[in-house]
């Protein structure tokens, strides 16, 4: 599949600019957290003008069950996630209020092209619900080798979230405690030469780790939703809404995409 990528803009700076509420004074974008040279993807499941039933994206998801194929990269960078096996493909569903892609937790996924990350950072906030504690379950994860990350719910076989961050040196930082079912806003905070890997729950700290992350950067791969390489370890749940970001974020850019995300969750924080 060719992969379209939005020209690069720049984030205007003006009297009227504030990233906690959007580019030009309105409601917050996760839009907002773009800057030039920056990886910004964003994932919208209740904009359907982004899914479609067709990897070649002729045939737009519609209504709730459908069958979806190809969701649009909503952010600057123009990384779209596809499935092309039919039976593999996760689920549009809606409510009438809130949107989701619901994953089966059997071989439900899809994913990008590889994307050369470029730094050792990385801040990934998602609006999930965790239907089961019964296995691992891989939500989303860059790779699986030296210089990855993901957002794993849950990790191990039981009652926990958590957040990874990968030189050369794996780091894994768990909450525990949380019991599926559960619906949650996930932030997870990495950056390698640092030692930093913290994990949040609906705005709150939740976890930490200061241990090694060995050196490098995050690597040149795919960015995989659902699986784990789009092979094992499935997501059994549902997903509203993902921002990732190859910068860590202001306190200020943290409250507001959280909240935003809640929003589209269905989460009060």
């Amino acid at each position: 599949m060719t992969v379209l990528r939005s020209p690069l803009r720049p984030v205007l700076r003006s009297p009227l600019y504030s990233p906690l509420v959007g580019k030009w004074g309105g409601a917050f974008s996760p839009s907002a957290l773009f800057q030039t040279g920056d990886i910004l993807l964003w994932y919208d499941p209740s904009d359907l003008s982004t899914m479609f039933k067709d990897t070649a994206g002729t045939q737009p998801v519609t209504a709730d069950g459908d069958s979806v194929a190809l969701m649009l990269d909503k952010g600057q960078s123009g990384y779209h996630r596809v499935q092309a096996t039919g039976t593999s493909m996760p689920k549009y569903k809606t409510d009438g209020t809130l949107h989701w892609l619901l994953y089966d937790g059997s071989d439900d996924g899809n994913s990008t092209p590889s994307i050369n990350w470029g730094t050792d950072e990385v801040a990934i906030c998602a609006g999930l619900t965790k239907s089961s504690d019964a296995a691992i379950g891989v939500f989303a994860e860059l790779g699986n080798a030296t210089g990855n990350f993901g957002l794993y719910s849950p990790i191990t076989a039981s009652s926990n979230v958590a957040f990874r961050s990968r030189g050369t040196v794996i780091s894994d930082t768990v909450a525990t405690g949380i019991v599926s079912p559960v619906t949650a806003v996930l932030t997870g905070r990495g950056k390698i030469s640092t030692d930093l890997a913290t994990l949040r729950l609906n705005g709150s700290q939740a976890a930490s780790s200061s241990s090694d992350q060995g050196t490098g950067v995050f690597g040149n791969y795919p960015l995989y939703f659902g699986r784990r390489t789009g092979a094992s370890l499935p997501f059994n749940g549902k997903e509203y809404q993902t921002v990732i970001r190859n910068r860590l974020l202001s306190a200020g850019e943290l409250a507001s995409l959280e909240t935003f995300v809640a929003g589209k969750t269905g989460v009060t924080l």
